[in-house]
This record gives structure tokens, sequence and C-alpha cells, in this order.
């Protein structure tokens, strides 16, 4: 008895079938590719978004760090130098209630006039009549600044600076008042009293 063996060669058809269905799987359609697109642009638009808020926030964080740090040195400089003044510079700010310019006489011959402008203190040291030196300290837009004396304990100088709170963006309608006392003549030698 004889027998035959038949090997049966798999058809083209279902040969071209499994390779037309692999090559489906590894590509993409175009609905697909359309829907990544469309929710990669998503993400990267919130992410710019974000991104933009963030930068504002810095950018507004960074301008109050600086006001403070000027107010800081304003503040310093003025307290400093009516520490070292004679009491004379009370009696020119008596007469009104509220200036915006005041000079300091110092017990070395200097003078020191601080003057307001449009959102910056400038302090002008001089000798005589030769200028020694220029500080401009830079406030918020639309700050004011005033100086008070009273003279009933001590003699003491007060300096006032109002700015709208918020940043430039933003800025709320609540002014905030910065008030720096110094007394005046506190570093100065007292004067010598004559023999009795």
């Amino acid at each position: 008895m004889t027998h035959r063996i038949t090997i049966v060669e798999p058809s083209k058809s279902r040969a071209s079938r499994r390779r037309l269905a692999s090559q489906r799987a590894a590509g993409f359609t175009l609905v697909e590719v359309v829907v990544a697109v469309s929710m990669a642009s998503a993400v990267m638009g919130g992410a710019a978004v974000l991104l933009q808020g963030v930068w504002r926030v810095e950018r507004s964080t960074r301008h109050h760090a600086q006001n403070l740090a000027a107010d800081y040195r304003l503040a310093e400089a003025f307290r400093s130098d009516a520490h070292q003044a004679q009491v004379d510079a009370l009696q020119q700010l008596a007469q009104v209630e509220s200036a915006d310019k005041i000079v300091l006489a110092l017990e070395d011959g200097r003078t020191i006039e601080y003057s307001a402008g449009p959102a910056q203190v400038e302090r002008v040291v001089k000798r005589g009549d030769e200028i020694a030196g220029r500080d401009t300290f830079l406030l918020k837009p639309s700050s004011t600044v005033r100086w008070q004396a009273r003279a009933e304990d001590a003699p003491m100088i007060s300096m006032l600076v109002c700015a709208p709170l918020g940043f430039e963006q933003l800025e709320l309608a609540e002014i905030r008042t910065t008030r720096t006392d110094a007394l005046v003549g506190k570093w100065t030698k007292p004067s010598p009293r004559g023999k009795e």
C-alpha cells in the first residue's frame, strides 16, 4: 500500500491577506493622526497659557520686590540723615502741615535736600553751593511723598509715602501709606554750655 502525501501550499490570497492585515496594524489612519495632533495642540495651548501666567506673576513679584527695596533704602537714608540733622529742620516744616521738599542741615556743614517728584524722591547732598552727591529713589507710579514735623515730646520728622496697592496692570483703589519717623539730632553732639 502506498501512501500518498500531499503538501498543501497556502494560497496566495490568504498570504496576501495576512500581509495586508499586518501592514494596517503597523500604520495609523488619517483620523488617528488628526486626533493625536488635536490633543497635542490642546496640551501645548494650555501649557502656553500657564507659562504666560507664571511669567506675569514673576514679573509682578520682581517689581514688588524692587519697590520694597527702594522704599527701604529711602527710609534708611532719610532716617540716617534726620538723626544727624540739626533741630533747625523742624522749624522750616513747622509752618506747613505737609511739604513735598525738605532741607536738613548737618553739623559738618553739609545740607541734604529731599524733594518729591513724579514717582521718585531725589536726595541731593550739598557742601556749600557744590553738589557732593545725588541719589534718586524710584517709587511706584502715581506715588506721592510728603514730610511732616512734630515736636510734642521729641523733635521728629515723618516721611509719608502713599502708593496704590497692586501692580501696573492691576492697581487697586486702596492706597497704602508707609510712614517713616525719625528723631532729629539723635546722633548730634550736644552743644557745649558755658562755664558757670
